[in-house]
């Protein structure tokens, strides 16, 4: 059939009134908890409001005691109609920690024909809990090559490479060639245990480490300083072992892998192009060529990489990961699943694995499957915040937003990224939390 058309009118119309401004903006339901407990050195907090009409928002964060300004905070675009979060640092507009105390919040929205909305305000407790430590020295798994080349047995756990002299570490009686295998009593054996027990790692408190020192075992007391402190550049240690241990390829290994690690590809190369035919193609030093290649942005060749240090030992669970990494940069989410599952059969106790497992399930649109991954990332480590913005993602894609909601507050609590968290905020957060 013709679609049916209507002849125009001869009629002179007349000119629609002009449509009333909007009025001024307004905000409500401002969502902020009263107290905030966050871990000295990483604390922050999310501020949730909603606004009536598009608008810019600025918010005001000044202490109580003696009525100071320490920090502002503006929009950089222009906010949509509805529910707005903030990530704040808990910092002072010079990027230092706040004291705990308390602290008046005050929100405010400007719209584009420049009207400002009513202040919203709250007062808020901000308390601070035991920071996290860093240990300065550096460690490696202790992959079966790498136990081969030491002649040790290959048991799992972390090799002590290099010690910084005269540092917390050398004080608690850990040598170079020690292997640890639990930080305060969480089992070090795997890489993804390793990962967790030093997130769990608190500051100026002793913990007892247990060792492996050839066939004796040990356990020393370690106090360690914030991980605001920095790690003292232990290049001139490595460089110095490997001289002293040429034909030693563990050594090697650390050196090179090091230098990846502080974005020197180049001088890494140069040594890997040194090494003997043996210490390339074995499964570590494969590891150590995918990561640089990993680090300078070519994933097909880390691929590669990877997938040989695999076939050289199919229990390194460390290739596993990477190959997944590699497989989620060159866009195979649905691949990269499955290797982040292989990933975590090797190492249950990868917190990542899992996590990452469920974020390539959620692109490759497989939200049902994400769940399950998700939910043990965070039984596995409840301080780790991919495993809880995971498990949030995954309840609000499967019909559980409320649930998914509050988790996804939890990780991006804990997430370093402010870029990352605001990316969050904006594709999960706010259009789940209605």
């Amino acid at each position: 059939p013709q679609p049916t058309t209507t002849a125009p009118s001869t009629t002179p119309s007349t000119p629609a009134a002009p449509t009333a401004p909007a009025g001024p903006p307004r905000l409500t339901n401002l969502k902020v908890p009263a107290t905030v407990e966050s871990r000295q050195g990483h604390a922050r907090f999310l501020v949730g409001v909603r606004t009536a009409t598009p608008a810019k928002l600025t918010l005001q964060l000044t202490a109580v005691k003696g009525n100071l300004l320490v920090k502002t905070i503006q929009s950089t675009r222009t906010e949509k109609a509805g529910r707005v979060y903030f990530l704040v640092e808990a910092t002072n507009q010079q990027r230092f920690q706040l004291p705990e105390g308390r602290y008046r919040l005050r929100l405010q929205a400007t719209d584009a024909q420049n009207r400002v909305s009513p202040p919203l305000e709250k007062v808020i407790t901000l308390k601070l809990t035991t920071p996290r430590g860093r240990l300065d020295a550096y460690v490696m798994p202790l992959w079966g090559g790498i136990a081969r080349s030491l002649k040790v047995p290959a048991r799992g756990g972390q090799l002590v490479v290099a010690v910084a002299p005269r540092g917390d570490v050398a004080k608690a009686g850990i040598r170079r060639g020690d292997v640890i295998t639990a930080i305060n009593e969480l089992p070090t054996l795997t890489p993804g245990g390793y990962a967790t027990a030093l997130r769990a790692l608190p500051a100026d408190t002793a913990v007892p480490v247990e060792l492996r020192r050839g066939t004796e075992e040990l356990t020393v007391q370690l106090k360690v300083p914030p991980d605001w402190n920095a790690v003292p550049d232990l290049s001139r240690s490595l460089q110095v072992i490997v001289k002293r241990n040429p034909t030693v390829m563990a050594y090697a290994i650390a050196q090179a892998r090091y230098l990846v690690e502080q974005g020197k590809p180049d001088d890494a190369q140069e040594l890997i192009d040194a090494w003997p035919a043996p210490w390339r193609s074995g499964a570590p030093g494969q590891a150590v060529q995918a990561q640089l290649f990993e680090r300078s942005g070519q994933a097909k060749k880390a691929l590669g990489s990877w997938n040989r240090a695999l076939v050289k030992d199919p229990k390194m669970a460390a290739a596993a990961f990477g190959r997944a990494i590699a497989l989620n940069s060159l866009g195979k989410d649905a691949e990269a699943a499955r290797a982040f599952g292989d990933a975590r059969k090797l190492d249950p106790k990868d917190a990542s694995a899992a996590a990452f497992a469920s974020f390539s399930l959620i692109r490759a649109e497989k939200v049902t499957e994400a769940r399950e991954p998700a939910l043990a990332a965070e039984t596995l480590d409840p301080g780790y915040a991919d495993g809880k913005v995971a498990a949030g993602i995954a309840l609000i894609q499967t019909g559980n937003p409320a649930r998914g909601v509050v988790k996804l507050r939890e990780g991006l609590i804990l997430t370093d990224d402010p870029a990352r968290a605001q990316s969050i905020i904006d594709q999960y957060l706010e259009p789940a939390d209605k």
